[in-house]
């Protein structure tokens, strides 16, 4: 579809009218909607905010606990190997993650058989008073039995024992205790409900997680005194109030709500009874809940949310916040909106004025291109558009004549540099397209074996010629008469000549543009189709195309003298490399092979892109590998007769095996001195002889081995390398 042009007024009129009308619109929604829904929105986002900092915090806390009870399922000292009280290096991990994780109040597990061993950290004075330890100790460790042992180990900062307590009053059975019995065989860790904890005085959880092999269990102690902290830091005002509640809504923590914890649990109950929170008391959802209720003369917007230490255990984080607090947030909110108000306002005068700026620069520019042209400085830029039907008609005149002279002097340095007409002949039919937009362009080139024979060299058609150009010639010798004396041949569909051809032309007119050498040969033909008539537009373009395609002329007949001399260059270099092998038989044609070796090697490399990804060649490079590989032995030249022609690995001027053969034969004479001085000397004359027939048989093995490697092959079989070894 042809897009419509209108005038600059109706552009920036139009477009001030969209955007003050775009400006009413977002300012009345943004009204309506947040009136409607932020109360309600913001008490719950809050809460929600809150439950996940809680949780973040809890899995930050909890975390390296999770991988101690992962190690001590694995540890020896769980599995009974080492009793714990000498396994010093278990014994100083544990402490270091007792100093690490301050949450961590005891590490402890036990087994199908009742038994039981915890390890407490004894870091402040307070707690050793608590278990009567000495005064020096650092670490208890408490075994007990469900018979009734009960053993205490008081620990320095050694791990050396310095107190130690037995009773056999224990009455704890580990295997009846909630952490032992949702330790699944499945190795997942699990959390109890909370609960309190009677000798810290606190509240908090215990992960377990069973031992791989199922016999023990494996348990920590974590109090919830970092989610008491967090709660004091989650209030967004000095009024609001949060607490903190277990699923049966028993008060974990609290803050700003004026109640004791120290009290005991009926009294701590009546005042969660009485205060803020109870519209929201005894209920569940796994959605945040909202309630408003009026207490002294104030509303106050109240939420429970659900805050999920894993998948089985939560809690529930109640908050109660004044709605005047979150009313501010509605007079903020109109503050904003009058805010965005003007600066949309002054953002719609700023975007007019670009708008109108924006559409007055293509002028400029075509002032500013112009002159470039005038200075003949082209650079075939992206001319700007422009919606206005009178520049946008100018912008495309000016930017056609730019591209087109732009074109013509790169071409003529494509001319002068290219090595390759195939490449140079794409660009032909893609400029011919740009300047003619004919709908069939067809490039055609002599074949270089056969003169008379016209191959396609290029192909730019969207509407195809199905003619065969050789046959099509043959028929009319006048067609080729003219070509050859460098005229252009116009022909339409209704002549004699593509009478027979009519079912397969789909051009109204065809053009033949002749390519000729400096001898006036014809090297190549251009074709041009037209679908429909050619306009007088279309036909002054033809000009300009002759012009360009003499350009191509010269340069196919550059390209053809440059790879003839590259090929006379070739076989000279092939010449010198068959001489050599010829003065050398053998070698066995070891210069004709290389190249070919040097070939499949590069292409394995540039095929492997797990070991060679970056590795690639081009042409120019191709050609000089393969210039230095028929080169690689040119050398032998000069090189001495009896240094190349030799039949043997150790012939110089004769071969040297020779040589070595009489220091075999020297060594064979002296085994037989040896043989008959020992006579002399009164050895046994059997033995001396066997001696003497083993050497010199071993000497005669030894140096067939030798000749046999001396020998002028490439390869050796695998037997007699690993017989030589």
């Amino acid at each position: 579809m042809k897009k419509r042009h209108y005038s600059l007024s109706i552009h920036i009129t139009s477009l001030f009218l969209v955007l003050t009308t775009l400006v009413g619109i977002v300012l009345i929604a943004i009204s309506y909607h947040h009136s409607q829904e932020l109360l309600a929105v913001s008490a719950k986002e809050l809460s929600n905010e809150n439950s996940r900092k809680l949780e973040s915090t809890f899995k930050v806390r909890a975390g390296p606990i999770l991988t101690t009870l992962d190690f001590m399922a694995l540890n020896a000292v769980v599995k009974g190997r080492e009793p714990p009280v000498k396994a010093k290096r278990f014994l100083a991990s544990t402490n270091l993650i007792f100093e690490r994780n301050q949450g961590l109040v005891a590490l402890f597990y036990g087994n199908e058989h009742g038994e039981f061993i915890m390890l407490r950290p004894l870091h402040d004075e307070s707690s050793r008073q608590r278990f009567e330890a000495p005064p020096d100790a650092r670490m208890m460790i408490n075994f007990t039995k469900a018979e009734g042992l009960n053993e205490f180990h008081f620990l320095d900062h050694d791990y050396k024992r310095v107190g130690y307590k037995k009773t056999n009053d224990n009455k704890f059975d580990p295997r009846i205790r909630p952490w032992y019995i949702n330790a699944q065989a499945d190795g997942e860790i699990r959390l109890t409900e909370p609960y309190f904890f009677y000798f810290l005085k606190t509240n908090g959880v215990t992960l377990s997680r069973r031992s791989t092999d199922g016999q023990e269990v494996v348990a920590a102690d974590f109090t919830l005194a970092s989610l008491s902290d967090q709660i004091a830091e989650l209030s967004p005002s000095k009024t609001t109030q949060v607490a903190l509640f277990d699923t049966q809504f028993r008060l974990l923590a609290q803050h700003q709500t004026q109640i004791d914890l120290e009290q005991d649990a009926e009294s701590i109950q009546q005042a969660v009874k009485e205060s803020l929170f109870e519209p929201i008391l005894n209920r569940h959802s796994t959605q945040t809940l909202y309630e408003v209720i009026e207490r002294g003369g104030k509303s106050w917007s109240v939420t429970l949310t659900p805050v999920w230490l894993n998948e089985h255990v939560r809690l529930l984080l109640a908050e109660a916040v004044p709605q005047e607090e979150l009313l501010g947030d509605l007079l903020s909110m109109r503050n904003r909106q009058i805010t965005v108000a003007v600066t949309m306002l002054a953002i719609s005068f700023a975007t007019v004025w670009l708008v109108a700026t924006k559409l007055a620069t293509p002028l400029q520019n075509l002032v500013q291109l112009t002159d470039n042209i005038a200075r003949f400085d082209f650079k075939k830029t992206r001319y700007p558009k422009s919606l206005i039907r009178e520049v946008s008609n100018l912008t495309e005149s000016i930017e056609l004549m730019e591209h087109t002279l732009h074109d013509l002097l790169r071409l003529l340095r494509e001319t002068a540099s290219n090595k390759d007409f195939s490449v140079l002949a794409k660009t032909i039919t893609h400029q011919s397209y740009l300047v003619t937009r004919a709908e069939t362009i067809v490039l055609f080139s002599v074949q270089e074996e056969n003169d008379n024979h016209f191959e396609i060299i290029a192909n730019h058609a969207i509407i195809p010629f199905k003619i065969d150009i050789n046959e099509f010639l043959k028929e009319t010798a006048w067609l080729e008469k003219d070509l050859r004396q460098g005229e252009i041949v116009h022909l339409n569909r209704s002549d004699n000549s593509l009478n027979r051809y009519i079912d397969i032309v789909y051009n109204s007119d065809i053009y033949f543009f002749p390519l000729l050498n400096r001898e006036s040969q014809l090297v190549g033909v251009l074709l041009l189709g037209y679908e429909r008539a050619i306009t007088q537009e279309q036909s002054d373009k033809h000009a300009f195309l002759k012009e360009l395609l003499s350009f191509a002329e010269i340069a196919k007949e550059n390209i053809h003298q440059m790879q003839q001399q590259k090929d006379m260059m070739n076989a000279f270099i092939e010449l010198i490399a068959s001489a050599i092998d010829t003065k050398s038989p053998y070698t066995g044609s070891h210069c004709q092979r290389v190249p070919e070796l040097t070939q499949m090697l590069t292409n394995v490399a540039h095929k492997d892109k797990g070991y060679f990804p970056q590795f690639s060649m081009s042409e120019e490079q191709w050609e000089e590998l393969k210039l230095a590989a028929w080169l690689h032995d040119c050398g032998k030249v000069t090189t001495p007769e009896y240094v190349i022609d030799k039949a043997t690995k150790l012939e110089t001027i004769y071969d040297r095996i020779h040589e070595v053969r009489m220091r075999f034969e020297l060594l064979k004479v002296q085994a037989e001195s040896d043989y008959w001085q020992g006579l002399y000397k009164g050895g046994n004359e059997a033995d001396l002889k066997a001696t003497l027939q083993d050497t010199q048989h071993a000497l005669d093995e030894e140096f067939q081995f030798i000749a046999d490697c001396n020998i002028g092959s490439e390869q050796m079989d695998e037997d007699v390398i690993t017989e030589g070894s």
